[in-house]
């Protein structure tokens, strides 16, 4: 046996003891965690399909389909929205923490490369 199948083989076993059982997330599961997880793969879905839109305009050099990118911001804000719904908080509220972290970061007022990547808000 080959040293990669070997790892392989204690890799397999190494995930299957430290996986967490779906029998044992299906019994722990709420309700709310549910919608929580439909609002996510629903956004993680939408995303991708926003990305393919780009890909073909910037990839394959096809006009930009603005009537799907904006189909697909519209479904992005949908699983936003309803995220935003279920945890009690509102657009404005996102907005503004988001404005506050950002300008904290970039204290000068612009993005800048240093500061992007001494991140000062996580300080």
């Amino acid at each position: 046996m080959s040293i990669s199948d070997e790892l392989d083989i204690t890799y397999s076993n190494f995930v299957a003891n430290h996986v967490k059982a779906g029998e044992d997330i299906r019994v722990a599961i709420r309700a709310i965690d549910c919608h929580y997880l439909h609002m996510l793969i629903g956004l993680s879905g939408e995303v991708g399909e926003l990305q393919d839109a780009f890909k073909k305009h910037i990839m394959y050099d096809k006009p930009l389909d603005i009537v799907n990118v904006i189909e697909e911001l519209g479904d992005i804000e949908f699983y936003l929205a309803g995220l935003r719904q279920s945890l009690g908080v509102t657009k404005v509220e996102i907005l503004t923490a988001n404005i506050n972290k950002l300008e904290k970061r970039y204290s000068l007022g612009k993005y800048s490369n240093t500061q992007a990547q001494e991140r000062a808000d996580k300080e």
